[in-house]
């Protein structure tokens, strides 16, 4: 089975604060990591999100002045979580509706746009997966593990899109090939509630990376986001494999420039 999303490793920030900016953005750092972590443990192969007990904590977005490097070091392999998997996502800062929205984007179906103005360098979403697995789990374990999900997170789980390419596919695995991210040192993947709905583009505005130290997956804007503006990712593919893993062709800027396939 192929998984996707590479993950964004990230490290090597330069941050350019003044002190009381500074002050505000280690105040939420610590906030972070604050919250409940998950405990050395594995059984069963399936691993679970942190437990927040159902208490969705709302923030204002910090914004940060970066300095990006494409090339970040990837961040410690983090604890293994035990195999309870009905906590509910939390998204931290609470940001859909405030910074950010989910709607129809023309020819992708759900995507993810800005729903004011974003500075560059801003959380745009800091957000527990609704499930982790192994990467080395069969097709089995996903179906089973997807069945003894709550009704809740199972309800969220299949209204995330799957790209149907053969007869007789599960679609259990199909939504988790089509929509998980490579976490916890690409030794894992997680499916997310929010962050599986962020486009594809070669060119993307925003980046991802997993934050071992409190168990999120952690998207911000590389540029300026205008209101009404899509949050992209990239999603590490060239682009024969985008049609044959997620059954689109790119359209971004790069790849209807003319650019040849050894170029992209």
């Amino acid at each position: 089975m192929t998984h996707v999303f590479f993950e964004a490793e990230f490290e090597k920030f330069t941050f350019n604060f003044s002190s009381a900016e500074k002050t505000g953005f280690q105040t939420l750092i610590e906030d972070l990591a604050k919250a409940p972590q998950p405990e050395d443990a594995l059984a069963n192969g399936v691993l679970s999100p942190p437990k927040d007990d159902d208490k969705k904590i709302a923030i204002e977005a910090h914004e940060l002045d970066l300095d990006f490097d494409h090339n970040f070091p990837r961040p410690d392999t983090p604890e293994l979580a035990p195999a309870n998997i009905s906590p509910s996502p939390v998204r931290y800062p609470e940001t859909l509706c405030t910074i950010i929205q989910i709607c129809e984007i023309e020819g992708k179906g759900l995507g993810i746009v800005a729903a004011k103005d974003i500075p560059q360098g801003t959380f745009l979403l800091v957000e527990t997966p609704i499930f982790v697995l192994l990467k080395s789990q069969t097709d089995a374990a996903i179906e089973a593990t997807v069945d003894a999900l709550s009704p809740e997170n199972k309800e969220k789980f299949f209204s995330l899109s799957a790209y149907m390419s053969e007869e007789g596919e599960s679609l259990k695995c199909r939504i988790m090939d089509c929509n998980a991210f490579s976490i916890m040192d690409e030794t894992t993947s997680g499916v997310f509630e929010t962050a599986s709905r962020i486009n594809h583009s070669c060119v993307p505005n925003s980046q991802y990376g997993w934050r071992d130290s409190i168990g999120r997956l952690v998207v911000w804007n590389r540029f300026k986001l205008l209101e009404g503006e899509e949050v992209t990712i990239d999603y590490g593919h060239r682009k024969n494999s985008l049609w044959s893993n997620y059954g689109f062709e790119c359209t971004c800027g790069r790849c209807t420039d003319g650019e040849s396939e050894d170029e992209k």
